[in-house]
């Protein structure tokens, strides 16, 4: 007897859909894998176990698919940092990935550790045009339903120059904290002319991100008549902060802090002690 298939059946990593059409009574299924990847898929290689899942098996061995589903500390920070320094790829596979610098590679860890994901991180090897030689950490991880839910929040393919976080998180400091580990900068100098140290944040974005982080400051009593400025040369926008102004985000930012970019958490410390 023909082994018959039905819709909402669970076949090895697929789920069933819906019949999708029939070709010389070779039966084509609409089905989507369990990373949320959906494929046409054959009758007979259903059955017969050929096709398990949509190739993501070769990807990923353990991975959180939910761990962006509840806004928590650790989640409203990465989604942060990936809005400034991850990539988001949405053709063919569904791709979240995050690249940085090797010295930055515990960093990494502490995401990888946050998916749950069971994957290895990649070293590369890349050359400066002036032929300096850099290591760069990269993990990238396959997951249509990750990259479903941050897009609620505003993470979403080709961001750079059009950025904006959702209400959800436009007022929450550790999603804040990410962007300017991400794509900021956070500074402690020591002025001849004063005698005295000073602290120093900025943080780069597309124009809207950056009119937010001033709103967002705003929101916190910290009242600025900084202006959001073009970067000669770019198209992206940029925003800096000096001496007390500085100290007072910092401390919003950093203090009380779980999960931070190790050596801007440092200064943040130092500005604390010297200042």
């Amino acid at each position: 007897m023909k082994r018959q298939i039905l819709v909402n059946e669970k076949i090895n990593k697929w789920n069933v859909l819906y019949l999708h059409h029939l070709n010389k009574s070779l039966e084509f299924w609409k089905c989507r894998c369990e990373c949320g990847i959906e494929k046409i898929v054959s009758r007979a290689t259903l059955i017969n176990g050929k096709s398990k899942c949509c190739g993501c098996i070769q990807y990923k061995k353990k991975l959180n698919h939910n761990v962006f589903d509840t806004i928590t500390e650790e989640s409203a920070y990465w989604i942060g940092f990936l809005m400034a320094d991850g990539c988001v790829c949405t053709n063919r596979r569904y791709l979240l990935s995050l690249t940085l610098s090797s010295d930055d590679h515990g960093h990494l860890l502490k995401y990888k550790n946050f998916l749950q994901a069971d994957k290895d991180i990649s070293i590369t090897i890349k050359k400066t045009p002036k032929n300096i030689v850099r290591y760069i950490s990269s993990l990238s991880i396959n997951s249509r339903l990750i990259i479903k839910t941050i897009s609620k929040y505003g993470l979403v393919a080709n961001k750079t120059l059009t950025a904006k976080v959702s209400s959800d998180l436009e007022f929450n400091r550790h999603f804040w904290r990410g962007v300017v580990d991400g794509d900021g900068t956070v500074g402690i100098y020591f002025r001849k002319v004063t005698n005295k140290y000073t602290a120093q944040i900025g943080l780069t974005g597309s124009f809207n991100l950056c009119n937010q982080f001033l709103l967002f400051l705003k929101m916190n009593n910290i009242n600025t008549l900084q202006k959001v400025h073009k970067i000669k040369q770019s198209k992206a926008h940029c925003l800096s902060f000096s001496n007390i102004l500085a100290e007072k985000i910092i401390d919003l930012l950093y203090n009380k802090s779980s999960i931070y970019l190790e050596r801007k958490y440092k200064i943040s410390k130092e500005i604390k002690e010297r200042i």
